[in-house]
């Protein structure tokens, strides 16, 4: 497999394992151990940083009401060494009792090689706000 084949491999497996298995520790698993690896959603509440950050990060969004998924309307990723990052754009949904709500969606992340893995450092996701 390909260095960029392995980095959307674990883009995807952070999604999977945080909105499709609700597993913490399956998502713990992507995560780099590095103190300043970080978090940031849309909300100012959704800030978390170094590895206790991540695992509150994990525990929040795996206790999400309602079911979330993602659908990718374009990824983009670049390799550099051992450094990986993956741009994409597409759909956020939430499904809760029934009732689905989705909204435009963008992310970045950062995952550096360790030990032959890519692991998440970095990932900056958002809501962008209608012009």
């Amino acid at each position: 497999m390909t260095d960029e084949a392995e980095v959307l491999a674990a883009f995807d497996g952070v999604y999977a394992a945080a909105c499709d298995a609700r597993d913490i520790e399956a998502l713990l698993r992507y995560f780099g151990s590095d103190e300043d690896i970080s978090w940031w959603g849309s909300a100012a509440s959704e800030q978390f940083a170094g590895s206790a950050g991540f695992r509150k990060f994990a525990e929040y969004i795996t206790q999400v009401p309602g079911q979330i998924s993602f659908e990718w309307d374009e990824r983009k990723v670049r390799i550099e060494g051992d450094v990986g990052w993956v741009n994409a754009l597409g759909l956020a949904s939430v499904l809760t009792d029934g009732a689905s709500e989705s909204a435009p969606y963008r992310v970045t992340m950062i995952f550096l090689k360790r030990d032959g893995r890519w692991l998440l450092h970095t990932y900056h996701g958002s809501i962008p706000s209608v012009d």
